[in-house]
């Protein structure tokens, strides 16, 4: 039997933090897909069905924070499990549809943690924001 990977779809406009993050996120056995905007990221979640989105909030077009509502406002898109990162600590990106909020720079195994976690809580249907 196969155990299909988890899919994760990176939303990062820095090229640099999106390889990073990509790398470490496929060594703890997540598929990765990338989108380099919001636009672009919104269009991926449609047709690739991720189980996490990950999204920074400054985004080139399409923000972090209107990507999110647009995912929620789709049936098809409404309970993908939305992770988002920025430098702002300031932030409260919970309020904004967010089940967590890190802020950057994020250590990767530690993302790779609460990525497993939003998965495992897909999964099981569990609801409810992981602490960050």
């Amino acid at each position: 039997m196969t155990t299909r990977r988890p899919r994760v779809l990176l939303i990062e406009d820095s090229a640099t933090v999106a390889a990073v993050v990509r790398y470490s996120l496929e060594r703890e056995g997540f598929g990765v897909v990338l989108a380099a905007d919001g636009a672009q990221g919104l269009a991926l979640a449609r047709r690739e069905r991720p189980d996490v989105v990950i999204t920074d909030l400054e985004l080139p077009g399409l923000g972090g924070l209107d990507l999110i509502d647009a995912l929620r406002a789709e049936p098809e898109t409404a309970g993908v499990a939305v992770l988002l990162m920025s430098a702002d600590p300031e932030d409260e990106g919970q309020r904004h549809g967010a089940d967590v909020y890190l802020v950057k720079p994020v250590e990767p195994r530690r993302l790779a943690v609460h990525v497993r976690g939003l998965v495992e809580r897909r999964e099981s249907g569990r609801a409810g924001a992981i602490a960050p």
